[in-house]
Order: structure tokens, then C-alpha cells, then sequence
């Protein structure tokens, strides 16, 4: 099952993306994909950050097409 934090960048996004990592699979997705990423790489472990505006309608697809069936959680912090 895959965990996505949407806005995990910084901040309370951030936060939750750290208290959530140990449950699982995690996506950190942020418009800010390096600071996704950074947020990624001090978590450590399988989560991966992928870039997503919440105002794209193509960029949540992608990120709802790289989870598939597997959703576990949502968080939404953007």
C-alpha cells in the first residue's frame, strides 16, 4: 500500500511526511519538487517525491496513476 503526502515540501506537510514514513510506501509530492525531494532523501527508506500542483488536473493524475489501486492514505497539507 502506498502513503502520499500532497504539499510535504516544508512545514506541516513536511511534518506528516516524517510521522507517516514509518507505515509504508511513500509519495512526498510537492509544486516544489526539490524541496520534495530533499524532504525524500533525509526520510530515507521507499519514499519518493514526485512534483504535483494541486491546481494541474494533469499533474494529480500522474500522481494518482503512479499509486494505482494501492492507496492507503491521503494527506493533503498544500
Amino acid at each position: 500500500m502506498t502513503n502520499v503526502v500532497i504539499g510535504a515540501a516544508s512545514g506541516m506537510g513536511a511534518t506528516t511526511a516524517r510521522r507517516i514514513a514509518p507505515r509504508g510506501r511513500l509519495i512526498v509530492a510537492d509544486y516544489n519538487l526539490e524541496g520534495a525531494e530533499k524532504i525524500a532523501a533525509e526520510i530515507g527508506g521507499d519514499v519518493n517525491a514526485m512534483a504535483c500542483d494541486i491546481s494541474s488536473q494533469a499533474q494529480v493524475d500522474a500522481l494518482m496513476a503512479k499509486v494505482g489501486d494501492n492507496l492507503e492514505a491521503l494527506v493533503v497539507t498544500a
